[in-house]
């Protein structure tokens, strides 16, 4: 049994062993580094959790780089006069691409104006002319009724009337067959197609001469403003992503760098192959098709179709 505790340094103990008086040196630890100990284990664990549920909630698949492209084409059968760019040319909006002659517009026929005012000018002078006659008529029948005139007079003066009548009504009919039928054809218009966005000249599928049917394109425009990238994201990832959520982009090709663009749209659920092969078979999953917006001045040199890294957070 311990007889008692000397109070020294280092402190020592006296215990009873029977025959035996033993003195025995007691170690005692630091309250201070034990405290040291506790605080560097939490912080272990702290860190492991944290990077635990950092890589939990991170996820990355690959996606493909696509090129919105433009087909210019026209609204009615046409003719292509010519073609003002070429394949691989860059091209600002509003630049002329192609020149056309409509040839499917409706043949519009307009008055011919200066016909129709001579016509009007002559039915005047006719109208004119019956009532001068008729006024010479009714004189020469007041003058063979006081008779100071022989009826042979008032005869002649009522046929130069009716002859002047039937003039008017000649060139009255004249008038309307005129407003009828005396037009001149409008000619096809020329009309140009002009680029609608900035971007490059992909394929020209028509040649000057050629004739293109109405919506037929004549060549495809690359519309290098609004890059996408397409990725397939697993359905046990879906509850993650929204639209405009922000992730990490980097072409799969030596020396490239990460840059950030936004999740633009999500698609519907589909059929998507995770691991291509898994003993021998495809392996299907569900999933879903996502459309991520990427900034122009990070995409100058990648290619359409090329593979970019896309890493969600």
């Amino acid at each position: 049994m311990r007889l008692r505790r000397l109070e020294q340094k280092p402190p020592t103990e006296i215990y009873d062993q029977g025959e035996l008086i033993i003195a025995k040196q007691v170690k005692i630890r630091s309250p201070r580094k034990k405290r040291i100990w506790i605080i560097v284990f939490v912080v272990i664990a702290a860190t492991w959790l944290i990077l635990y549920f950092l890589k939990k909630g991170r996820f990355e698949t690959i996606g493909t780089l696509s090129i919105p492209v433009v087909e210019i084409s026209p609204r009615t059968n046409s003719e292509i006069l010519s073609i003002h760019c070429r394949e691989g040319q860059a091209v600002s909006k509003g630049d002329t691409l192609t020149i056309l002659r409509e040839h499917g517009t409706i043949a519009r026929s307009v008055v011919d104006t200066n016909a129709i005012l001579n016509s009007d000018r002559l039915l005047k002078e006719e109208i004119l002319q019956v009532n001068l006659t008729l006024k010479e008529l009714h004189r020469k029948e007041r003058l063979f009724s006081l008779d100071l005139i022989v009826s042979q007079e008032v005869e002649k003066a009522r046929a130069e009337y009716q002859l002047a009548l039937a003039r008017l009504e000649k060139r009255r009919a004249e008038l309307i067959q005129k407003l009828l039928t005396e037009t001149r054809q409008v000619e096809n218009p020329v009309i140009s197609l002009k680029a609608p966005t900035t971007g490059v000249i992909g394929k020209t599928l028509k040649l000057p001469g050629e004739v293109a049917r109405a919506g037929e394109p004549i060549l495809t425009l690359l519309d290098t403003q609004h890059p996408w990238i397409q990725t397939t994201v697993p359905e046990q990832f879906i509850e993650r992503i929204y639209v405009g959520q922000p992730v990490l982009l980097k072409p799969v090709m030596e020396g490239a760098t990460e840059f950030v663009g936004h999740v633009q749209n999500i698609g519907a659920l589909v059929d998507i192959v995770a691991d291509p092969y898994t003993n021998g078979s495809a392996t299907p999953e569900r999933g879903v098709t996502i459309k991520i917006f990427a900034p122009v001045n990070e995409l100058n040199n990648i290619k359409p179709g090329s593979s970019i890294a896309v890493k969600f957070r």
